[in-house]
Formats: structure tokens, C-alpha cells, sequence
């Protein structure tokens, strides 16, 4: 399951998920326990952006253009979000690994929490990533990551970022940490994987959200079903081939 602590900004905008009263390790999974996410809203350009950071590995996943329809349908975005990223990173694993992982993000995102909560730690790294949100504009003349691709891009390099916690000895780089806690987890979780192929699971999520949303064109299906795009500078997998360009 998913845990969230939201900042007071944030709590306001996702009113519609907080439940302060609920005691969420009752609800945790004994697979894998709860995984803490702290999540803040800024504003930049008047644009609103929703970043959040997984405590223990510090990866980090941004949320830029939110609306109000956004926030309400924000466990979804997130559960969508998570599973390509975590099918990303590890795009080296064996297929039935990854059929595997498909199945396993899907369940430990399917319960999401969401309550106030501060980590003065975790912030200071949300704070530097908003820094990094506010050059592009301020700086970079560049537009804000409002899509899935250009966030996605924008998390490959604060992911492979050095950090560094109060406490310990050594830097560690987030997108290491967290591939390593996911491969961890399907390694333990049951010999069950799915039997869909790799482009067949983005089809099936495709087909998910699509009956949750607004139906996606055929030419977005497409385009997604053949692979992620990415710029010239970040690893883009295939999910058709499932390799690395």
C-alpha cells in the first residue's frame, strides 16, 4: 500500500482523499509494509505542481498542470505514474520478471492513504527539486513538465541526482536505491506473474484508464502501445522489444 503525508498547501487541494482519523497500518501489507511518500504543492508560473518523494530511496515523481479535476482523480495519475516508472527503471529484468513487477505495482498501489504529515529531511530534497521546477522557468525559458514524457524525462535526472541523508555516510543515488526495493520485492513476492507480454500490459493499463477517463484516440494508443518516447538523452524502452535504445 501506498502511504501518503501530504504538506498543509497539499492537504488543502486533496481534501477530497485525506482521512486524518484512519490508522493506516492496519491496512498494511505484509509483503512489503506501507511506503511512505511525502508529497507538496508548489506554484510556478501559476501552474500548479505536485511533488513526491518515496522516503526511504528519496525517488522522486513530479506532477505539473494540476486542476481541480487532477487532484480528484490524483490516486490514479499516481498508480498510472508508478507503474511506468517502476517498469522503466527496471527494463533490464527478464520478462517474466517484468510481468511480474506489472502485477505486483498494481497491487501495492491499489490502497492509497492520504493524511498530513512532515519530514523536515524529505522536505529539504522537495525543496531542491522545486528549485530544479523553478529554473527551468526562471532560467531555462522553458515550459513546465505538464506532460507524462517531459516528467518522466525531468525525474530520470533528479533521480540519478547524488543525495544524501542526515546520519549517513555516503551519497546513494534514488533511482538505484529504488530499483534495488522493487526488484527486492518481486523477487519475494509469489510465482505467479501475469501471462501478458510486455506491450499487452500497456495495452490492458491503457484499456484501464480509459474506462475510468475519457477515451484515449487511436493514434495515442498507438503511439504508447509501440513505446515511451524520451529525448535523445534518456534511456527510452520498448515495450514491444523490451530493450534499451
Amino acid at each position: 500500500m501506498i502511504q501518503f503525508h501530504l504538506s498543509r498547501t497539499l492537504v488543502r487541494d486533496m481534501a477530497i482523499h485525506v482521512r486524518d482519523d484512519i490508522d493506516y497500518m492496519h491496512y498494511t501489507t505484509p509483503a512489503s509494509g506501507a511506503m511512505d511518500w511525502y508529497a507538496h504543492r508548489v506554484i510556478i508560473a501559476g501552474t500548479h505542481c505536485v511533488i513526491a518523494m518515496e522516503k526511504e530511496s528519496r525517488y522522486v515523481m513530479v506532477f505539473c498542470g494540476l486542476t481541480q479535476m487532477g487532484y480528484e482523480h490524483f490516486p490514479d495519475t499516481f498508480q498510472d505514474r508508478l507503474w511506468k516508472e517502476v517498469l522503466l527503471v527496471c527494463n533490464e529484468a527478464s520478462d517474466e520478471k517484468l510481468a511480474s513487477l506489472s502485477d505486483l505495482v498494481l497491487d501495492e498501489s491499489v490502497e492509497q492513504f492520504y493524511q498530513s504529515g512532515h519530514d523536515a529531511s524529505v522536505t529539504a530534497h522537495i525543496n531542491q527539486v522545486a528549485q530544479s521546477l523553478e529554473a527551468i522557468v526562471g532560467y531555462d525559458g522553458m515550459p513546465l513538465p505538464t506532460n507524462t514524457d517531459a516528467a518522466i524525462e525531468f525525474g530520470v535526472h533528479q533521480n540519478e541526482m547524488l543525495r544524501k541523508c542526515r546520519g549517513d555516510k555516503d551519497y546513494f543515488t534514488p533511482v538505484e536505491v529504488f530499483r534495488t526495493f522493487w526488484l527486492g520485492l518481486a523477487k519475494k513476492a509469489p510465482k505467479n506473474p501475469s501471462q501478458l507480454s510486455a506491450s499487452q500490459l500497456i495495452a490492458a493499463q491503457l484499456k484501464h484508464e480509459s474506462s475510468q477517463h475519457e477515451p484515449l484516440d487511436r493514434a495515442t494508443i498507438n503511439a504508447v502501445n509501440e513505446t515511451i518516447n524520451l529525448s535523445p538523452n534518456v534511456v527510452a524502452v520498448d515495450f514491444k522489444r523490451r530493450r534499451r535504445r
